[in-house]
């Protein structure tokens, strides 16, 4: 309820209310308001009625009955007896609505710029139902609620007030802790355990359970918990022993095959196939470690897979030692070579894979050209890399001595085959970018570098799926031709307008007129120049795009896309999303008035463990931006600000109270050493130095 009302009265409908001019005429204000309330209203069963007052008014807004003249009607008293002086809310009985069985529940509507009062919120609380949800909820224990003056407001049906009578009890529920249990035994025996947490605003909730309930409802479980032990031990114990015994079986028979023998009980027959059985079992263990080395040597990359991932990259550390580094590995270097490369295409769009598990699939594709290129039906051969730089890579080369175009034919259906197994079996597209043919192994990092240059024509929106770097050498058309602002301009007019199909069909115009251009860099320029341009126009209409470009690596994901569907679908969807989301925020003066809010709210809950997201929300606003509006409003981040009003509030404590340090730093919870640290580093001095120096003043 409190929550609830927290979050009503500080809507933007109650924040215009009190300054709106013509307020007490504008009938069509007033409608929206009593809509409002009585949305709140009819969403929780608890409640009968919400009234709102604003003071001076002769008239009450209700969300059963609308606009209500004080005159006209008694129910409006009760909202002229509550005792704003004193609180800000409050949960109190009133004449009125307690004899209607409601208890109520008000809370001050304040102005954000000097935090006067200028009305009331009131909540009339059906007390029948509270008790009955109080009953479901409470089982066997008794529930209490008190408020300030430590008067019981409301209880569980059959809760006796006798048992917070007691001394004891009393003594524990005046204590300045927050919260606190302990068993307390009564005057018949009787033992109960006594949990209190008190809030804020001045409640304290009572529970009061008995110790042999507690005792008997753990000894079930402890039952149940060593039950499920011996089970979890009885069944693993099982599992191993099935396992060892499908392990370590030839050698079992073995070990039988011994102890028959030295007690001579082999029968003739058994005895000559003694040799043959031996030789099954060694056999046996032999392919088991043959399997194991296979899986050992598959998934480690060889010292020559490690040599030729250098290579690819020329690094300085094999340059003057390639040709004996080649002997060694028992590479020719004098052969005839190109590196192809296999590259995952939209993978974003398959819901099997994670953004991350892109290296696993390259894996995959490096087995599948592996086990493909053993078939030895291409006439080439050569040394496959697993996920190199994410992508799986190939050194080909001849089988045998033939021309440059007809090693070039072979490497063509060789990727072709590749591409439709991807799609086939693995139910994966991919594209292939394949190099120059070099006469030497030292050039195949040249040639590993024009594959991946071939692999940008992908960007041009084609689809062939196989792209030879001698593909690529085409004139290209001028940028000024291609090039059209009208239709950014478009794009950015259907934005703003809220049209994204339209915008998205802009975008497929402007893709389809760069591209026309084949040439890979000036259309990622291009992309850039759009995004760019899309920022300058947020900036222009007062978007915070400080905060949007440090939240977001806006150009870095636009460079990680490597195709013209990809870019197409991150304009799209990331993009787009953006930009109207930013143009659409609200503005400064808000974002100031909700921090003005939540420091109220925290400064009153320093002790419950506000956290940022909590307030966030409170507030209709991202995470992550409230912090950063926080800190620009505040001067501090939203962490040191709760750390503040947790001190404030240990400050009091040590002024007011006889708490140990141990007890207040655990009050506001913190470890000892770690509270009298942080309020040396606030306030230039220890805790304890603190407290001598107020109480002698």
């Amino acid at each position: 309820m409190e929550q609830d009302s927290f979050q009503l009265a500080t809507g933007p409908l109650m924040n215009e209310a009190y300054r709106k001019p013509g307020y007490s005429t504008d009938y069509l204000f007033q409608n929206d308001l009593i809509n409002a309330i009585s949305r709140t209203r009819n969403l929780n069963r608890l409640i009968g009625d919400i009234m709102l007052y604003r003071f001076g008014d002769d008239y009450v807004l209700s969300g059963e009955f609308g606009n209500l003249l004080r005159k006209r009607n008694d129910f409006t008293e009760d909202i002229y007896n509550i005792p704003v002086e004193s609180k800000r809310a409050q949960w109190v009985w009133l004449p009125y609505g307690k004899a209607k069985g409601y208890i109520t529940f008000w809370r001050q509507l304040t102005k954000p710029n000097d935090g006067s009062g200028w009305g009331i919120l009131m909540y009339q609380i059906k007390i029948n139902v509270l008790q009955n949800d109080l009953e479901d909820m409470s089982g066997t224990a008794a529930l209490f609620v008190r408020d300030t003056q430590g008067d019981i407001l409301f209880s569980s049906p059959g809760a006796m007030p006798s048992l917070l009578a007691d001394s004891q009890v009393k003594d524990l529920l005046t204590s300045e802790d927050p919260t606190k249990s302990s068993y307390i035994r009564d005057d018949r025996g009787h033992t109960y355990l006594y949990t209190y947490v008190k809030t804020a605003l001045g409640r304290t909730y009572v529970s009061v359970i008995p110790r042999e309930w507690i005792a008997r409802e753990f000894l079930w479980i402890q039952w149940l918990v060593t039950l499920i032990v011996i089970l979890v031990v009885i069944m693993s114990i099982g599992i191993t022993m099935l396992h060892l015994r499908r392990i370590y079986n030839p050698i079992e028979q073995l070990i039988k095959y011994g102890e028959q023998l030295s007690l001579g009980n082999m029968r003739r027959e058994t005895v000559e196939s003694e040799v043959s059985f031996l030789k099954d079992c060694i056999d046996y263990l032999k392919d088991e470690t043959h399997k194991i080395n296979s899986y050992v040597s598959r998934i480690e990359p060889t010292m020559r897979e490690k040599f030729l991932q250098m290579l690819l990259e020329w690094n300085p550390l094999i340059r003057h030692s390639l040709d004996e580094d080649c002997r060694t590995h028992r590479i020719n270097p004098n052969e005839i070579y190109l590196v192809m490369i296999v590259d995952i295409e939209n993978l974003h769009k398959e819901s099997r894979f994670l953004k991350d598990d892109e290296p696993i699939v390259a894996y995959a594709a490096a087995n599948m050209m592996n086990e493909l290129l053993q078939t030895g039906q291409f006439l080439i051969s050569g040394y496959i890399l697993n996920s190199h730089e994410g992508k799986a890579s190939a050194i080909l080369y001849p089988e045998k001595e033939m021309s440059t175009d007809n090693f070039l034919l072979h490497i063509r259906r060789y990727a072709v085959e590749v591409r439709r197994l991807m799609i086939e079996i693995m139910k994966i597209e991919v594209s292939v970018g394949i190099g120059k043919v070099y006469t030497h192994i030292a050039d195949a990092s040249v040639s590993y570098q024009e594959a991946k240059n071939a692999l940008q024509q992908r960007i041009y929106g084609k689809n062939e799926g196989v792209f030879f770097m001698v593909d690529g050498n085409k004139m290209h058309r001028s940028a000024s031709q291609v090039f059209s602002q009208s239709v950014e301009a478009q794009m950015i007019q259907a934005l703003r307008t809220g049209d994204k199909a339209k915008a998205q069909d802009e975008l497929q115009h402007f893709s389809e007129s760069i591209c026309t251009t084949e040439d890979p860099g000036f259309i990622y320029q291009c992309y850039f120049v759009l995004l760019a341009s899309l920022l300058l126009f947020l900036r222009s209409e007062g978007g915070n795009t400080y905060h949007l470009l440090s939240e977001n690596m806006l150009f870095e994901e636009l460079r990680g896309c490597r195709t013209s569907m990809e870019i197409h679908d991150w304009f799209a969807d990331r993009l787009f999303g953006i930009f109207m989301k930013v143009l659409h925020e609200e503005n400064k003066g808000k974002a100031k008035s909700a921090v003005a809010q939540i420091c109220q709210y925290m400064r009153e809950h320093a002790l419950e463990g506000v956290s940022l997201v909590q307030c966030s929300e409170l507030v209709g606003m991202n995470p992550t931006y409230f912090s950063s509006v926080f800190k620009k409003e505040t001067g501090m981040n939203f962490v040191e600000f709760a750390i503040q009003c947790k001190l404030e509030q240990s400050k009091s404590m040590l002024v007011q109270t006889d708490m140990s340090i141990h007890e207040i730093a655990s009050a506001i919870g913190f470890s000892g050493r770690h509270f009298i640290r942080i309020f040396q580093k606030y306030n230039n001095t220890t805790p304890n130095q603190f407290r001598i120096m107020y109480r002698k003043t």
